[in-house]
């Protein structure tokens, strides 16, 4: 319906009073007249629709009559430029009542020192559990089958470099007790 380089989409579809005038309804009214007062280009039609809804329809009729009051009174206001040393004033006045950079700072502080507390807190936790095993190791040993089945392995290879020989690891699992091999059965 518009070309996306020049002016705004409109939504289409058929709008409360049905599909004529551009299935305008309020909102769609109030969306592309608010496009025209921010100086965007709306197609003729659409806007002539937008226009003609608003003539019709007290409510639109209403803002329209309020964005301009509000467009006029901005405007009637005259520039305004402080006085020299007006920034140097607030920021000494600040300063006096406790605000301002000063206590922006402290507060960076504060957070900065609650950092430091707390990284200190969790290295000083890390190194007692460090140094508590370390005087209290553990003794990691892995369940009886576990071992079994890593020592099964170990038939498969004569060193843990060399090339796997099925022939043997099988011969190996043979012999084992979980085969079938009673105890100290051998070939």
């Amino acid at each position: 319906m518009t070309d996306p380089h020049t002016t705004q989409p409109v939504p289409e579809g058929p709008g409360p009073d049905g599909p004529g005038a551009a299935g305008m309804d309020e909102a769609r009214c109030l969306f592309v007249l608010s496009l025209l007062m921010d100086g965007r280009a709306v197609e003729p039609e659409v806007e002539a629709a937008a226009r003609a809804f608003a003539a019709s329809h007290a409510a639109c009729a209403a803002a329209l009559a309020d964005w301009e009051a509000a467009r006029e009174a901005l405007a009637a206001t005259p520039a305004r430029r402080a006085s020299p040393g007006f920034t140097t004033r607030v920021l000494s006045a600040a300063a006096e009542a406790g605000v301002g950079p000063r206590r922006a700072g402290a507060a960076a502080g504060d957070t900065l020192r609650f950092a430091r507390r707390l990284a200190l807190a969790a290295g000083l936790a890390l190194a007692v559990t460090i140094g508590w095993d370390l005087l209290h190791p553990s003794t990691l040993r892995a369940d009886s089958a576990v071992q079994r089945h890593r020592h099964a392995v170990d038939h498969f290879r004569s060193n843990p470099y060399a090339a796997d020989d099925i022939d043997a690891g099988l011969r190996g699992r043979l012999h084992d007790e979980e085969f079938g091999a009673r105890g100290g059965e051998t070939r």
